[in-house]
């Protein structure tokens, strides 16, 4: 719609036109705002998936380098073994 046929309506017409207009930017920055906090969301998930992804890699890591299949040595042998 252009400025002409804008005018040719009536002033009932004119006003709920801009209203609407009003409403539209109302929606359009409400709907920015979703998006800017979705994608810092999204964004958050993505840090925290990285991060489990290492601590889970961590604890392989640990486990692997724990050795609990071994039997455990009597305490005077770990001291005999200690001291000599």
């Amino acid at each position: 719609m252009d400025y002409k046929e804008f005018m040719q309506l009536s002033e009932e017409d004119r006003e709920q036109a801009y209203i609407s207009l009003e409403d539209f930017n109302t929606v359009t920055a409400e709907r920015d705002s979703f998006k800017t906090e979705n994608e810092s969301l999204r964004k958050q998930n993505k840090e925290l998936a990285e991060s489990e992804k290492k601590t889970k890699e961590l604890n392989f890591t640990l486990a692997r380098k724990l050795d609990t299949g071994s039997e455990a040595k009597d305490p005077v042998e770990l001291l005999h073994d200690m001291f000599n």
